[in-house]
């Protein structure tokens, strides 16, 4: 009887380290590659809204950005927008992240 418990400990503890091997492994995540990562439309940003953020207020942070809407890109709470030529994304995304109302911004990633 004692082999009998022994067995089935070991065979316990046995399948305990390898029954889940996904649960044993770290998980791989690639490292954080910047706010320009990936392929997107050059000159072209996506930008959120806060739900609450009126039409002259999306239009203010648009405005004080040098950003333009693309025709037809845009719901309530978003808007694809087209920088001004010679406009790098980055100094045009610290701008509109800066705006009163504006949730977020990302390039338009394809």
């Amino acid at each position: 009887m004692k082999w009998a418990t022994s067995l089935a400990l070991v065979t316990m503890t046995h399948l305990a380290t390898v029954a889940h091997p996904v649960q044993a492994q770290t998980e791989q995540v690639p490292a954080y590659a910047g706010p320009l990562a990936g392929e997107y439309i050059d000159g072209e940003l996506v930008v959120g809204f806060a739900s609450t953020a009126s039409e002259a207020q999306v239009n203010r942070a648009l405005a004080r950005s040098n950003v333009n809407t693309a025709d037809g890109n845009h719901t309530p709470t978003a808007r694809v927008v087209k920088l001004e030529p010679g406009q790098s994304m980055s100094s045009a995304i610290e701008s509109l992240r800066n705006q009163p109302g504006v949730h977020f911004v990302e390039p338009n990633y394809i």
